[in-house]
């Protein structure tokens, strides 16, 4: 809703994290924000439009400019406080570490003792 334009997205997993890469083309460095929210990995920025001159009359204008705001849900088990994010010639590459899936397993219950016992 919040957003002029959506940058394109892959995610993949490999080697036990999930990978996801958006092209930023043209987005200032001081304008992106990555979060992860709930389940949700949340890209925001905004990529201004150049004004190159005034006896400009443009005949193809093509690229977005505006407020971006990419929501992606991710619902898998990850650890979010070791995620990195790297950006490289207009793309942002965010690594995010699985954990091991933690259904199954026998997971220890402390008893305490009541007053009368």
């Amino acid at each position: 809703p919040g957003s002029e334009w959506n940058p394109p997205v892959d995610v993949y997993e490999t080697r036990g994290k999930l990978v996801v890469v958006i092209d930023v083309p043209g987005l200032a460095e001081d304008s992106v924000k990555v979060a992860f929210r709930g389940h949700n990995l949340v890209l925001s920025g905004e990529r201004r439009t150049r004004r190159p001159g005034a006896r400009v009359s443009f005949q193809c204008l093509e690229r977005p400019s505006g407020r971006v705001e990419r929501v992606l849900p991710l619902d898998a088990p990850l650890a979010t406080a070791q995620a990195k994010a790297t950006r490289d010639r207009g793309r942002l590459t965010v690594t995010l570490p699985r954990l091991r899936e933690r259904r199954g397993g026998e997971t220890l219950i402390p008893i305490e003792r009541g007053r009368n016992e």
